[in-house]
Order: structure tokens, then C-alpha cells, then sequence
């Protein structure tokens, strides 16, 4: 079995489900430290004047050092409002917009608490309606170890996993020597985002948009 992992990004890229579908088992990075870099709390969608990027907000205020799982969203901003519109100014012309409207509708109609939860109900909404099967489990139900390959090493012994699939911007922060040692092989998959990489980080609800129930294709879902 293969398995790969990330955090639980806001409305992911292409990529990230690329690494799901390819997967046995995809974990979610839940107790890594929430930090305001990276995509948890944001996605990249397109509009008339170039990316756009869509932030939550998060309170960090007085709350020291987080986990992912841990962080509440600033409900006193008008985040999701301002993301309605955002979808509906810069998508309601897209040929499937229309298909997935009733699902951000729901999304954006209900007080979120934690941001563990609104993105998982995202990550959950495209992974199926981009049909990937691939089950999901929580980092944090296994109690492992401290850095970031030794933790998935750890996983990947508890749950079978002879492999680990990564995409090639992950290099930045996986030890391959660790993983040969260990006797876990190491994939590196190469992704090329539909449009050119200068689309690496846009959201997927973006080809879902416009190509509906091809965009499984369109992306190589497709094991």
C-alpha cells in the first residue's frame, strides 16, 4: 500500500488531490503547528484581475503555539460573504458553476468554529465530486513522532504502507535517506497542473467550474 499526506489545506490545488488519488491512504496533517504561511487558511481562485487569493481568518491573538486542529476562525470578519461573492462574480459564468453552487451555498451559509472542519467538508465535497475514493485518516490518531519525515515514516509502519507518494515541491522538507533507511520507497509523482504551472496553487473548484465531470481527466485523477 501507498500512502501520502498533507495538511488540510482551504479548498486545495489540483495537486493535492493528484497525491490523494494515487494513494491507498491519505492522512491529514492535523497536529502539525498552524502557521499563517502556507494554504491552510487560504486558496487561490481566478478573477478579472489575475489570482485572487481567498484568506479565513484566523484568531492567533493570545493563543501561543496551535495546532492545525486547534485554530478557531474570526467569525467577527466578514470572511464568508466576502467568498460567496468572490465565487459567484468571478465563476457564474463557468458551464458547471451553476452544478456545485447549492454546495458553497451550505459552505458559506453555516458559522464555522474551527478551521479543521470547514476544510475538511471542502477537501471531502472535491475529492468525491472529482471521484477519488481514497479513505482519509488524522495524523493525530496516531500519536507520532516530532519531524516531518520520521512522522510519516511512523504512520506509514502503523498502517502497512510500504511507499510514500510526494509531489516535487515537497522535497523542501523530506529526508529521502531516511525514508531508503527505514525501507519505505520514497515516489516522487510528477504533476503538471492543467494551464501551465503558473496554476500550481489554484484551487481545484476552479476546473471543477468549468469542467464538471471531466475534470478527473483533465487533471489524471485516474489511477
Amino acid at each position: 500500500m501507498n500512502l501520502a499526506a498533507d495538511r488540510p489545506g482551504y479548498l486545495p490545488a489540483a495537486g493535492y488531490f493528484f497525491k490523494m488519488a494515487r494513494a491507498d491512504l491519505f492522512v491529514i496533517a492535523d497536529d502539525l503547528q498552524y502557521t499563517t504561511a502556507g494554504l491552510v487558511h487560504r486558496a487561490l481562485i481566478r478573477s478579472a484581475g489575475g489570482p485572487l487569493w481567498l484568506s479565513v481568518p484566523v484568531l492567533t491573538g493570545g493563543k501561543g503555539i496551535q495546532q492545525i486542529r486547534e485554530a478557531q476562525i474570526d467569525n467577527s470578519k466578514n470572511w464568508r460573504q466576502k467568498h460567496r461573492k468572490a465565487l459567484r462574480l468571478n465563476y457564474r459564468y463557468a458551464p458547471y458553476f451553476e452544478y456545485y453552487e447549492d454546495f458553497f451555498e451550505q459552505l458559506y451559509g453555516r458559522e464555522w468554529k474551527f478551521l479543521i472542519d470547514l476544510n475538511l467538508t471542502g477537501i471531502e465535497f472535491l475529492s468525491s465530486a472529482a471521484g477519488i475514493r481514497t479513505p482519509l485518516r488524522f495524523s493525530s490518531e496516531f500519536n507520532t513522532l516530532a519531524g516531518a519525515t520520521e512522522k510519516i515514516i511512523d504512520i506509514a509502519r502503523k498502517t502497512g504502507c510500504r511507499g510514500y507518494l510526494a509531489l516535487r515541491e515537497d522535497r523542501a522538507f523530506l529526508e529521502a535517506d531516511l525514508f531508503a533507511e527505514a525501507g519505505i520507497a520514497l515516489e516522487w509523482l510528477d504533476f503538471s497542473p492543467p494551464g501551465g504551472q503558473e496554476m500550481l496553487n489554484l484551487s481545484l473548484i476552479d476546473m471543477l467550474f468549468h469542467h464538471g465531470p471531466e475534470t478527473a481527466k483533465r487533471c489524471g485523477f485516474a489511477r
